[in-house]
């Protein structure tokens, strides 16, 4: 199966796919609140509020949905309204060559993590902890507990701290860029969503359960099975996962669909 893509009557590529894999051609809108729009161009001044790309790449799955999987571009091109994209469908056969080299998601991952913020120090020694939040939450906690629920998210689990304009509402940015908005409120006694289960994924779970153990927190199980929950301060409940984990359920959740 192939995607034969034209931008404005221009042919632009021919992608296929010819090893297991997933083949894309999606556009994307993105429009920044001005909070997130401030926290984006701390990390790269031209970010722009508003953008609209197109993309065409594809997935090979070296040993089904991993780290070692191969993402590869076949196009990636700005968008401007009255743009015109057409994509045919066509049966096997020749096609271009993606663009070289292609990254692996675990180089990505890694980019990503680099790129994200500043290296920090603390206690434990030189954060990261390769630590991603999936997806990204809103909590309301508790204002008196904000000193204690700030020193976990930045010394336990590395966080940078964004403050934004809004009283008592701060960000806690992850590697991954992943991003947790936490308002502290007098309203509250606790978490607000208190049956709410947030999921930390991590490539190093082993030190990470160990950080938490040395901070008083109970493990609810072995670190060795890829999965432990815990409870935080101000009662926020994680779920803690090794990235081959989420890897596997995302492709369980996939075969089923």
């Amino acid at each position: 199966m192939r995607f034969e893509v034209f931008l404005n009557g221009e042919r632009k590529c021919t992608a296929d796919l010819d090893v297991p894999g997933m083949l894309f051609a999606d556009v994307n809108y993105f429009h920044c609140s001005p909070d997130a729009l401030a926290i984006n161009r701390q990390r790269n001044p031209d970010f722009q509020e508003r953008h609209l790309r197109f993309h065409v790449s594809r997935l090979e799955d070296v040993e089904g949905y991993s780290a070692s999987s191969l993402h590869r571009d076949y196009l990636s091109s700005d968008l401007q309204p009255g743009d015109e994209v057409t994509i045919r469908i066509l049966p096997a056969g020749k096609c271009d060559e993606p663009i070289p080299p292609g990254k692996t998601m675990d180089e990505i991952l890694q980019e990503s993590e680099q790129n994200s913020r500043p290296k920090v120090r603390d206690k434990w020694g030189e954060v990261p902890l390769n630590l991603g939040m999936y997806p990204p939450y809103k909590l309301r906690l508790n204002a008196k507990l904000r000193r204690k629920c700030n020193r976990f998210f930045t010394e336990v689990l590395g966080c940078v701290v964004h403050r934004v304009r809004r009283p008592r509402t701060v960000y806690y940015t992850f590697n991954y860029q992943s991003q947790l908005l936490v308002e502290y409120s007098d309203d509250v006694e606790a978490v607000s969503s208190p049956n709410l289960v947030m999921t930390l994924v991590t490539r190093n779970i082993k030190e990470l359960a160990e950080r938490l153990i040395n901070y008083g927190l109970e493990v609810t199980a072995d670190p060795e099975v890829e999965s432990f929950e815990f409870t935080a301060p101000g009662g926020v409940m994680f779920r803690v996962c090794s990235v081959p984990l989420i890897a596997r359920e995302y492709v369980a959740l996939r075969d089923r669909a």
